[in-house]
C-alpha cells in the first residue's frame, strides 16, 4: 500500500470516529448553521442549478439545501454511480422522495436511473461536495471511491465544501488526481480558497 493510500485511510478512520461522536442536537444545530450560510450566498442565489448529495450516516444534512433549492424553482441533481463504467453523474430531482436508497451503493438515496440527466457544463451550476475532512487548500478525503475526485477534475462550476471547523486540517495527502474545492462553508463563516 503507498504511503499516502496508508495516510488517508488513518485520517478517514480519525475523522470518521470523530464525526459519529458528535451529539445529535449539536450536529443538527452544525448542518442548519452550515445550511443557513450556503443559502446565503450570491452563488447559490444565481445558480440555476445545485448539484447535492444525499447524506448518509452522520455527514452534513444538505437537504434543506435541496428543499430551497427547490422552492426557488432551481434545478436540483444528485448523483448516481453507473455500475459498468463507476462513472457518477447528476440526475434532476423535482421532489427529495423521488431519492430511493440502492443496496448496491451503501444504501445511498439516489435518483432514479431514468430521471433526467443533468448537463454539468451547463452555465451556473454548483457542487456541494462531501467529505470526511478538508484541508486549507480545499483538497478533502472522503470515501475512497474516487468518484467525486474523477468528477471534479472536469466540472468547471463552482465546488462548495460543507465541513465543520473542527474538521478543517492544515494538510492531507493527495495524490496527482485528487481535486479540490473553491469554497469551504463552516458553521463559524465562509473560507474562499484561491484555486
Amino acid at each position: 500500500m503507498s504511503e499516502i493510500r496508508e495516510n488517508k485511510l488513518n485520517i478517514r478512520k480519525q475523522f470518521r470516529a470523530a464525526r459519529a461522536a458528535v451529539p445529535a442536537d449539536k450536529k443538527a444545530e452544525l448542518d442548519a448553521a452550515i445550511c443557513a450560510r450556503f443559502l446565503s450566498l450570491a452563488v447559490f442565489r444565481y445558480a440555476g442549478t445545485v448539484l447535492l448529495f444525499a447524506p448518509i450516516k452522520d455527514e452534513i444534512d444538505v437537504m434543506p439545501i435541496a428543499e430551497e433549492a427547490l422552492r426557488a424553482g432551481k434545478a436540483v441533481g444528485f448523483p448516481r454511480i453507473e455500475p459498468e463504467t463507476r462513472a457518477m453523474t447528476f440526475h434532476r430531482i423535482f421532489a427529495i422522495p423521488e431519492l430511493k436508497p440502492d443496496p448496491d451503493h451503501y444504501g445511498i438515496r439516489e435518483p432514479a436511473p431514468d430521471a433526467p440527466l443533468i448537463d454539468t457544463f451547463a452555465s451556473g451550476v454548483v457542487c456541494v461536495v462531501p467529505a470526511l475532512v478538508y484541508d486549507a487548500e480545499g483538497y478533502r478525503i472522503g470515501y475512497g471511491g474516487g468518484y467525486y475526485d474523477r468528477f471534479l477534475n472536469s466540472f468547471p462550476g463552482a465546488k462548495i465544501g460543507p465541513v465543520y471547523a473542527d474538521f478543517i486540517v492544515d494538510s492531507i495527502p493527495r495524490g496527482r488526481f485528487d481535486a479540490r474545492v473553491d469554497t469551504l462553508i463552516t458553521e463559524k463563516g465562509v473560507i474562499t480558497l484561491n484555486v
